[in-house]
């Protein structure tokens, strides 16, 4: 037996370094995985008709040959590996990687998405989305549509020259480009995770209060928080679409998924700056959005936001695709959960979610949206301080819980009567979408009880009152720039007693915010309690650090309920969609 091959094979073997061996062997997957993916593509491509319906004398189909324009188009190719060596080309794979994050996965660079050729992904991708609208859910399915999804996605990222690279047509390529783009997907992500954690009290606002992001505060422990990341009495875990990625004070259902604002805020942090939140002023040349040329939003960029709002409201102490080290909240695995559920939503033409995906491309990116959405009162109120839309809201409110998938006369009739189950959405919230109302110069339309069907009690705005009117038996007087309009959506007021008159008086609360929904007078019979928001003009703060500081003393009540008559109010069991 010849052993002179086999000695010169150990010989080359102790000559080669570590790195070395691990790059032959890598290459030798890549020339591997290449050889699937032509299989692949032979076993899927439709046959010749000439080889199906031919004449009997017809010459056999043959292979194609390679010709000289393929040839060159190979040696073209394998002159290009130079190009990665370029600090240009490099800084574009940076900049795809970073922006992958954002836009494809948070955790891409953990899904192994370099090998595949840009047609063999759509075709799998098409098949596994076709199966997952058919009804079968299988972990398998989800995995593949994430990760087709993400080999798409490097492709749009990179230009078209680079794509040899990606699909390891080059060998001895692969590698390179995989590791200079891990390392920058790394080195940016605990960049973005700190700078939400930094703005975490501006974007909660209206969710949590700001003394919950105090530095050393325990989230974890705290009950709202853990209400809001979804902890449930008597039981272990979490639900798995927990009640802050819903919209305050609506319902929860499908239609109100994904539309917290503060995970418009999130997006609009990281993409724009901290700065954006208090401004409304989007910087496109310097921040993350410009240098990273993001445009339009992605289900994958919703749903990022929406794992960085559980992250900031579970009090874990770092940011891992493993499990938190406090709540044990599986991030890896409901983030391709919920991409799942968007996808699967936008195939079938969800009005729901096309509305969801139209609200995020108008407020994270106005620069690049040439006409704002047209569904009904969808818009994120990141503009606090504007009156108009204080007016509007409240008078559109009635027609916003209308909008949805599965609209029927039992959800308008719910709207009109201005209810809300309050067990499902904690009170904090209900309560800051409706006391935090602009002040109104003019006389707004009286508020009178009107007792309809089953005993309920409905907003009647039939006439106009004077602003000013003085409290029953208390001596005060009401401002006039007091919003006296029906109150918004998100609480409906029970109680016994008569009908309210117009005789009757409005007995007024200066100045609070109370945390429990639906308050009512302590005199049986009597007026109603109506809470007036302190109004403080002439502040306008330039600094960040004194909007946060005003945050507590604006938003957070007692939660004592002052007033209560000690009635038993309705209680509704919480549905949470798709949980655990």
């Amino acid at each position: 037996m010849d052993t002179q091959p086999v000695n010169a094979l150990s010989q080359l073997l102790g000559n080669m370094s570590v790195q070395d061996l691990v790059t032959a062997l890598k290459d030798t997957q890549i020339q591997n995985q290449a050889l699937k993916n032509e299989i692949r593509a032979l076993r899927t491509a439709p046959i010749p008709i000439e080889a199906v319906s031919g004449p009997p004398s017809a010459a056999p189909v043959s292979s194609p040959v390679p010709t000289e324009s393929t040839d060159s188009v190979l040696n073209e190719a394998s002159g290009q590996a130079s190009i990665l060596k370029t600090k240009e080309s490099k800084d574009k794979f940076q900049i795809a990687a970073r922006r992958m994050i954002i836009t494809g996965h948070v955790w891409w660079e953990k899904k192994n998405i370099f090998g595949i050729g840009q047609a063999s992904a759509q075709r799998e991708l098409d098949a596994a989305l076709a199966l997952y609208l058919q009804g079968s859910a299988a972990v398998a399915n989800v995995e593949k549509i994430v990760k087709m999804r993400l080999v798409l996605q490097l492709y749009i990222s990179l230009a078209p020259q680079y794509h040899v690279f990606v699909g390891g047509t080059i060998p001895g390529s692969y590698h390179k480009l995989e590791k200079i783009m891990k390392d920058a997907a790394k080195d940016i992500r605990p960049t973005i995770i700190n700078r939400i954690k930094s703005y975490a009290a501006k974007i909660c606002e209206g969710v949590a209060p700001y003394d919950r992001f105090q530095p050393d505060f325990d989230r974890y422990t705290d009950p709202l928080c853990r209400q809001l990341v979804g902890y449930e009495a008597g039981k272990e875990g979490v639900a798995r679409l927990c009640p802050c990625l819903y919209e305050p004070g609506k319902r929860v259902g499908r239609d109100t998924l994904f539309r917290s604002p503060a995970t418009l805020k999130i997006l609009i942090c990281v993409l724009w700056g901290g700065s954006t939140l208090r401004t409304k002023k989007f910087q496109t040349k310097t921040t993350y959005g410009g240098l990273w040329e993001v445009k339009e939003v992605t289900p994958a960029a919703i749903v990022f936001a929406a794992i960085a709002l559980c992250f900031l409201l579970s009090g874990d102490p770092s940011f891992s695709s493993e499990r938190g080290a406090n709540s044990k909240i599986n991030y890896f695995s409901d983030f391709e959960f919920y991409v799942s559920i968007i996808e699967k939503k936008l195939a079938k033409g969800s009005k729901s979610m096309l509305a969801t995906q139209k609200l995020y491309n108008d407020e994270v990116f106005p620069n690049f949206r040439h006409a704002k959405s047209a569904a009904p009162n969808l818009q994120a109120n990141l503009e606090e301080n504007s009156e108009e839309e204080e007016i509007l809201r409240g008078l559109d409110e009635v027609e916003a819980e209308v909008y949805s998938d599965e609209a029927d006369f039992t959800a308008f009739a719910d709207a009109v009567d201005l209810q809300v189950d309050t067990q499902t959405v904690p009170a904090s919230i209900v309560t800051e979408d409706i006391v935090e109302a602009a002040p109104v110069p003019l006389a707004m339309p009286r508020v009178t009880a009107m007792k309809g069907k089953g005993g309920r009690k409905k907003a009647n705005t039939s006439k106009e009152a004077p602003a000013r009117r003085s409290a029953r038996g208390q001596g005060l007087e009401a401002p006039s720039n007091i919003d006296q309009s029906p109150p918004a959506e998100g609480m409906r007021r029970r109680g016994r007693g008569r009908k309210q008159t117009d005789s009757d008086t409005l007995a007024t609360t200066l100045p609070t915010r109370s945390t429990k929904s639906g308050a009512r007078s302590g005199t049986k019979g009597g007026a109603r309690a109506v809470t007036i928001p302190e109004v403080i003009e002439g502040e306008n703060d330039d600094e960040e650090a004194s909007e946060n500081d005003n945050d507590d003393g604006n938003g957070n009540g007692n939660g004592n309920g002052e007033g209560n008559s000690g009635e038993d109010e309705e209680e509704e069991e919480e549905d949470y969609e798709y949980a655990h």
